[in-house]
């Protein structure tokens, strides 16, 4: 029953949208400029890969986001299913995209909020999981993530914030601007304060609890992280 499903829903997604546009991205690259997406053959200036991004930062985000992201296939159904109890019983509102997901949505669809936008989401979700690997569909997803006022990817961020280049980035830097999504322009007082706020604090501590509970880092570092200091762009002038 289970492949029946799911060939059913990847048939659906071949009759709702064009495959080789998720295809093309194996071997393309996806330019960010407020608010635009821009899918091209030829590698922008500013293009970070993954492999350049320092894995505790990198980490710090997806687990931050996606918890599971290496362990679904492109749809996390048990967050799926738990939003949507959530949303029926009047809880919280939240929309449990994974990265991949917020991929899709992003070069794919503009910001109309319907059920059938989302199915449509989730069906181009499976399928970019099933065409693209796990690391491609991440580089993009650093390189297009919305992180404040016309500041598009991982590279751009590290420097409007720490003045660093991304490979420079450390862990506690990375939870920083985890803490920052989904709504860097509400999230950054930290940044305008130069310091973290109580919230800022709380959250990334917990981003950085979820590193080493993930066994991404070890007890020893992650107290060594909690009593680090973040040094932000423009500190030193205050």
């Amino acid at each position: 029953m289970k492949l029946i499903l799911t060939l059913l829903v990847l048939f659906l997604g071949y009759l709702l949208y064009p495959v080789k546009d998720i295809i093309k991205l194996r071997e393309s690259y996806v330019l960010a400029r407020r608010g635009d997406f821009f899918i091209q053959s030829k590698r922008p200036q500013k293009w970070v890969s993954l492999k350049n991004i320092p894995k505790e930062a990198r980490d710090a985000i997806v687990l931050s986001e996606d918890w599971n992201y290496y362990r679904h296939s492109g749809v996390d159904w048990g967050q799926l299913y738990q939003a949507i109890k959530e949303n029926v019983t009047g809880q919280r509102l939240r929309g449990a995209s994974t990265i991949t997901q917020q991929v899709i949505k992003n070069l794919f669809f503009d910001l109309e909020k319907t059920y059938f936008r989302k199915a449509h989401e989730i069906v181009l979700a499976l399928i970019a999981d099933k065409v693209l690997s796990k690391e491609k569909v991440l580089e993009i997803y650093f390189n297009i993530i919305h992180l404040g006022k016309n500041i598009y990817g991982i590279g751009s961020g590290a420097y409007f914030y720490f003045e660093k280049k991304v490979f420079q980035l450390g862990a506690k830097e990375g939870a920083f601007l985890a803490m920052l999504l989904p709504s860097p322009l509400k999230n950054n007082e930290s940044f305008k304060q130069k310091k973290l706020t109580p919230y800022g604090e709380r959250t990334v501590d917990s981003i950085l609890r979820k590193l080493k509970l993930d066994k991404r880092i070890s007890e020893d570092h992650y107290k060594y992280l909690l009593k680090k200091k973040i040094k932000f762009r423009g500190q030193d002038t205050i």
